[in-house]
C-alpha cells in the first residue's frame, strides 16, 4: 500500500482518523465527485470531536479488471491525472492499494485489517455498486454493517434519466462525443503528455504543431478532427487537433495527437502539455496534395475561432 498526501503529492504515513472515499474512480467523474463531497462533509462534522480526522480516497493502482481473461478496459485517466485531480478537490490522502495482495481477503478482513486497522478509517463512503473482498462478496450495504453504521452509500448520480457512470464516459469518447464526454465527466475529457519532435511538415506549411501519444492504456478517442483547449505551463489557449494516424502525411498505424495551437508559436518540445477534448467536427481525410491538406486546416481554424466566439 502507498500512501500519498495529496497536500504534498509524497508519501506519508495514514492519518490517525480517515474518513475514506471508496471505489474505482477511473475518470473521477460526476458521481464519484458525489462521494467526495460526502467524505468531506463528514470529515467537516467528525472535527470538532476529531481534530486530527483526515478525508481520503482509496483505490487499487492497478484495476481489478487487469487481472482477469478479456480484453483491458482503457482507462479515462492515468494515475498521476487522478492524484492531481483528488488534490484539487480539496480531500487530504490518497490510498492506493495492491489488489494482488487483498485479492483473497473476505469481505470482513477487507474492513476490519485494510479499513480499521491499517487506514484508521472512522467513516467510509461508497457507491450503490461498490463491491470488494474476494470474488466481489462484499455489498455497499454490508459494508455499512461491518463498519458498525459508521458508513454512508451514496445513490447513483443520473443525467437525462440514466447513472453517470465510467462505461459511459468511456463509449462517449469511442463515438466522438466530445460534449457528452465532458458532461459525465464534469469537465473535457484532456490528455497530458510530453511534446514529441514530429515531422516539422506543419511548420513548413506556416502552421506549427504539438505532437503527443497518447499514454498507454488511457481510451482514444474517435479518429479525426477536434476542437480543443490546449494548457501550457498552466496558460489556456484555443486549439484544433487531429487524433489518428494522419493518412496524408504518415504510412504508419501509431495513433497519435497532432494539435496547433491558435496565436502561438514557442518551442514546447519536451514539455508537458494537457489538450482537452471540446467536440469533433470531422473525420480524418486523405489528400492527395499538400495545398488541399493546407486549406482544409486553415478551414478547420476559422470553425474553432467560431465555436470560442459562440461560447
Amino acid at each position: 500500500m502507498t500512501v500519498i498526501d495529496l497536500q504534498t503529492m509524497r508519501e506519508s504515513s495514514p492519518p490517525p482518523f480517515s474518513v475514506i472515499c471508496l471505489g474505482n474512480f477511473d475518470g473521477v467523474h460526476v458521481g464519484h465527485q458525489a462521494l467526495v463531497r460526502a467524505a468531506k462533509e463528514k470529515k467537516a462534522e467528525l472535527s470538532a470531536t476529531l481534530p486530527d480526522v483526515a478525508s481520503g480516497v482509496c483505490f487499487f493502482k492497478t484495476p481489478p479488471s487487469d487481472y482477469f481473461p478479456g480484453a483491458k478496459i482503457p482507462r479515462l485517466m492515468t494515475l498521476e491525472q487522478k492524484l492531481k485531480f483528488f488534490s484539487w478537490l480539496g480531500l487530504d490522502f490518497a490510498f492506493v492499494l495492491d489488489f494482488e495482495a487483498l485479492r483473497d481477503a473476505s469481505p470482513e478482513s477487507y474492513v476490519s485489517d485494510t479499513l480499521k486497522s491499517r487506514l484508521h478509517c472512522v467513516f467510509a463512503v461508497c457507491g450503490f455498486n461498490f463491491r470488494y473482498g474476494k470474488n466481489a462478496a462484499g455489498t455497499s450495504e454490508e459494508l455499512v454493517r461491518l463498519m458498525n453504521g459508521a458508513a454512508s452509500v451514496i445513490d447513483p448520480v443520473c443525467i437525462d434519466g440514466n447513472p453517470v457512470s465510467s462505461s459511459a464516459i468511456r463509449q462517449a469518447i469511442d463515438t466522438g462525443n466530445a460534449e457528452s464526454a465532458a458532461i459525465l465527466l464534469g469537465r473535457p475529457y484532456r490528455i497530458e503528455a510530453m511534446v514529441l519532435h514530429g515531422k516539422a511538415l506543419g511548420r513548413t506549411l506556416g502552421l506549427p504543431t504539438v505532437n503527443q501519444v497518447f499514454p498507454e492504456r488511457l481510451a482514444v478517442p474517435k479518429h479525426g478532427i477536434y476542437i480543443t483547449r490546449t494548457y501550457v505551463d498552466g496558460v489556456a489557449y484555443r486549439s484544433v487537433s487531429n487524433v489518428g494516424i494522419r493518412p496524408s502525411v504518415d504510412d504508419g498505424t501509431a495513433v497519435n495527437c497532432e494539435t496547433h495551437i491558435l496565436d502561438f508559436d514557442r518551442d514546447v518540445y519536451g514539455k508537458t502539455v494537457a489538450v482537452e477534448f471540446l467536440k469533433r467536427i470531422r473525420d480524418e481525410i486523405h489528400f492527395d496534395d499538400l495545398d488541399a491538406l493546407q486549406a482544409q486546416i486553415q478551414s478547420d481554424i476559422e470553425r474553432t475561432k467560431a465555436y470560442y466566439k459562440e461560447a
